[in-house]
């Protein structure tokens, strides 16, 4: 029994021995994961801020004009801040991919003072994180009017009225005063029916399948003046919201040339997708999209509304390969 005992206590000085040795050991592993903790949920942090600041900032480009450009770094600045990090100008940065500065970079960065790492003679450390974020054009959409606007040379004049017109059968002396272009009714579901119940439905509530970039859509011809008509009641109906209400300037840069649009309400009967196409007689490819405000219907194949210049949430991105014609849509790319 006493060999026993005797036995006993030298194990236990011998675990306390070993516990000591362990116990710096054991204090440093925490301590160190501790302060790697707090590291890793600053740079999540961070990321956050970056992420927020570069979708702020592209939604400004592409852009040439050193007041555009100032106006990316203004709501970077901003978006970061109001997440809690700040950042200068100089963290800031553009390229040129396919168009004029169309990729912006935001890169933040903050010190840590460690609170257990010290006893390592670890007193601080750097975390840093960053996000790029690139603009292209809307290259896909479904609930598109069946309407192939054919662009002219000059392009089209954002926030401008024009009067479009069915080009063939359409008559623009019913809407004066105002710029002109023309359109195609489309069969824009590529259902193979030139049906103008059809066409008229599909003006009211937009394509039934997704429409992409260099599709070939046929294109209906005569007889669909009174369905572009009915197309278009059908679609606003009592409706008589102004464009003043629905879509907005930007309030930092109104006036200025080039000034992006803001649409209050993407929902909203009077705001439509159209597609750009080049016009080949019988069908015609789908070159772009454009937003266009659904103003007035005078008759006689004429649609009066603006054209929208802003960035489409949640829309397909594509790379440029033209004219964006004012619909953009952004990606982070990083």
């Amino acid at each position: 029994m006493r060999t026993y005992w005797r036995r006993l206590r030298d194990d236990c000085g011998a675990s306390a021995v070993l516990f000591a040795f362990l116990l710096p050991v054991m204090l440093g592993v925490q301590a160190l994961t501790i302060d790697a903790t707090r590291m890793f949920v600053e740079r999540r942090h961070l990321q956050n801020a970056a992420d927020a600041a570069v979708l702020a900032a592209v939604s400004y480009l592409p852009a040439g004009d050193p007041t555009a450009l100032g106006h990316s770094r203004d709501a970077a600045i901003a978006y970061a801040s109001l997440n809690g990090v700040q950042i200068t100008a100089a963290d800031v940065t553009f390229t040129t991919v396919g168009q004029a500065n169309d990729r912006v970079r935001v890169d933040t960065e903050t010190d840590i003072l460690f609170a257990f790492a010290r006893t390592f003679g670890l007193t601080d450390g750097v975390v840093r994180a960053h996000a790029t974020a690139q603009v292209g054009q809307l290259g896909a959409r479904g609930g598109v009017l069946p309407l192939g606007v054919v662009p002219p040379v000059e392009g089209f004049q954002m926030g401008a009225v024009y009067c479009l017109t069915l080009r063939s059968s359409g008559n623009s002396h019913f809407c004066p005063n105002v710029l002109k272009a023309d359109f195609q009714a489309l069969d824009i579901d590529n259902v193979g029916s030139s049906s103008t119940s059809v066409y008229r439905d599909r003006i009211a509530s937009g394509s039934l399948t997704t429409l992409r970039l260099g599709d070939i859509r046929s294109i209906n011809s005569g007889g669909m003046n009174e369905p572009t008509q009915q197309g278009f009641q059908n679609r606003v109906g009592t409706n008589t919201d102004l464009f003043s209400q629905v879509v907005e300037q930007r309030p930092e840069c109104v006036g200025q040339p080039g000034c992006r649009y803001d649409v209050l309400d993407w929902d909203h009967p009077r705001i439509g997708f159209v597609a750009v196409v080049e016009d080949h007689t019988s069908t015609a490819t789908v070159i772009g999209f454009a937003i266009f405000f659904l103003e007035q219907n005078p008759g006689n194949g004429n649609i009066v509304g603006r054209f929208v210049e802003t960035v489409v949430p949640g829309g397909a991105w594509a790379p440029f390969s033209g004219s964006a014609y004012g619909a953009y849509v952004v990606r982070l790319a990083e």
